[in-house]
């Protein structure tokens, strides 16, 4: 199965995937020499992207993540149909409004992360919420992170749809300020679901008795890259 992210944040998505499917062996693909997508034009990263899509075929995935949302929204559609399931990081409006009984649902991305006109854009064809606020967060400031959620809170948001696999990181601080009450889904946490299921149904589920491996690379040669433990 292939991963391609953006940068070592999709790490987040691969162990998403390992608790759900712990016996699928994963490539995560982390395009650090081209990151961030979003300061890209959409042209260049739809060609960036389709090319390396390309290279985790040739290696024999049978599902692929797209672990970007900015990538899923210059990419994703214009991808030829082949026989390799293409699943996007999309974000979980739908499944963070049924958490919070169809209420308000703010949307979190990275600041810098998407562009967001065209991120816009995308959330107001999303279904499931009575209202959707989109919120850009950063990620070395975790106390501005917390101070935002009593706000949001107060505003009547019911549930936080996570965009990015970045955002993991910040899930801590937003459960302590929410004191737990503020429901919050990850895109990546339901692109692993979605794979679940598509492998079942194509019956392509791993069989073996040995635990899956994880092998991160780098477009960036001065990262590191090897097998982690699964």
């Amino acid at each position: 199965m292939g991963i391609l992210a953006e940068d070592g944040h999709g790490i987040a998505v691969a162990r998403a995937l390992q608790r759900l499917l712990p016996r699928e062996d994963l490539l995560l693909l982390c395009d650090d020499a081209f990151a961030p997508y979003a300061r890209r034009r959409p042209a260049v990263v739809a060609s960036r992207v389709t090319s390396l899509l390309g290279e985790l075929r040739a290696d024999g995935a049978k599902v692929i993540v797209i672990a970007s949302p900015q990538a899923v929204l210059d990419a994703l559609a214009a991808q030829p149909a082949g026989s390799v399931a293409l699943i996007g990081l999309e974000a979980p409006i739908a499944q963070a409004g049924a958490a919070c009984g169809g209420g308000a649902v703010a949307a979190v991305v990275v600041e810098g992360g998407v562009r967001p006109r065209t991120f816009g854009q995308a959330l107001r064809r999303a279904r499931g919420a009575s209202a959707i606020h989109l919120e850009q967060w950063p990620l070395d400031d975790a106390d501005a992170v917390a101070a935002r959620v009593p706000a949001l809170i107060a505003a009547g948001v019911g549930a936080l749809a996570l965009t990015s696999p970045a955002l993991s990181r910040l899930r801590p601080a937003i459960e302590r300020a929410s004191g737990g009450e503020l429901p919050v889904v990850e895109a990546g946490d339901v692109a692993a679901q979605r794979v679940q299921r598509t492998l079942r149904h194509a019956g392509l589920l791993a069989r073996r008795r040995r635990p899956g491996r994880l092998i991160v690379i780098s477009s960036n040669p001065s990262r590191a890259a090897g097998p982690l433990s699964a």
